[in-house]
């Protein structure tokens, strides 16, 4: 637990130092982090825990508004239950606004999600480890946004 909480405050440090110190990423690394992130897209539009933890390190983190969930079995069992409560969940969207060089093996990405129905929308980050020749998610925290308050009516009585 101990470790689990070290690398949450080290994810948390490196993304609070990205404008200090990272540099954004040569084009040929924003290709493949971009393509795996359109791997992650495609197999959550599927539905399909196997394939997305495909996307992510053995050693993976996962930080959901549910918890935190660890290695590929246990990002595997968030999106085994996510998907079995959503019915269905359409056109989820997974969007990259910057990608920057941690090292020459770690990159971060910044971005911002969607899925149009049920209507939800917010923000994720990812730390991407260079693992052969992959790009794969070794630490990933998503956001919910939550729903605007509903407009209140000023008619008078």
């Amino acid at each position: 637990m101990a470790t689990l909480r070290s690398l949450i405050a080290l994810s948390a440090a490196i993304c609070g130092a990205l404008p200090a110190s990272a540099q954004q990423a040569p084009q040929q690394i924003v290709q493949a982090v971009d393509a795996a992130n359109t791997l992650f897209v495609q197999d959550w539009n599927k539905h399909d825990p196997t394939a997305i933890i495909a996307t992510f390190t053995p050693n993976a983190l996962y930080i959901a508004p549910a918890g935190n969930f660890v290695g590929r079995d246990g990002v595997k069992q968030y999106y085994e239950k996510l998907f079995a409560t959503m019915h269905p969940a359409l056109d989820f969207t997974h969007d990259i606004d910057r990608v920057e060089m941690l090292s020459n093996d770690l990159a971060v990405a910044l971005g911002h999600w969607s899925i149009a129905n049920p209507p939800a929308k917010g923000f994720w980050s990812a730390v991407y480890e260079h693992q052969g020749t992959a790009w794969l998610m070794r630490v990933h925290t998503a956001t919910v946004t939550p729903p605007a308050p509903a407009a209140q009516s000023t008619s008078k009585q």
